[in-house]
């Protein structure tokens, strides 16, 4: 990962195969704000789940599957039962905010 001066930020894409296909992984650039939120996604870690554990930690994986079902237009209902930490709940918003501008542009 390497960061521009211009301001985007270089990510490696693993696009894992299929049956009988080969993995491969890709290079994208993409503005450092969303460059940064993808990172907060991927190594998001809830209290619990430690190196070793699965890819994307089960809470996180049904936030996703929430979102991939809205992207698909459906409609979601989510609710926090334990807030977790405020500091790291606040890092993370503010990476999300900054990314915030990018992603809506992203769309047009």
């Amino acid at each position: 990962m390497a960061e521009h001066e211009f301001g985007e930020m270089t990510l490696e894409w693993f696009d894992a195969a299929g049956a009988g296909k080969t993995a491969t992984v890709a290079l994208v650039t993409v503005p450092a704000p969303i460059g940064a939120w993808v990172t907060a996604v991927g190594t998001a870690r809830p209290a619990g789940i430690g190196a070793g554990g699965p890819a994307i930690a089960p809470d996180v994986r049904k936030v996703l599957a929430a979102l991939n079902e809205v992207l698909a237009g459906g409609r979601v209902t989510i609710e926090v039962t334990r807030a977790g930490d405020p500091a790291r709940r606040a890092e993370l918003d503010g990476v999300l905010d900054a990314a915030a501008p990018w992603l809506a542009r992203s769309g047009k």
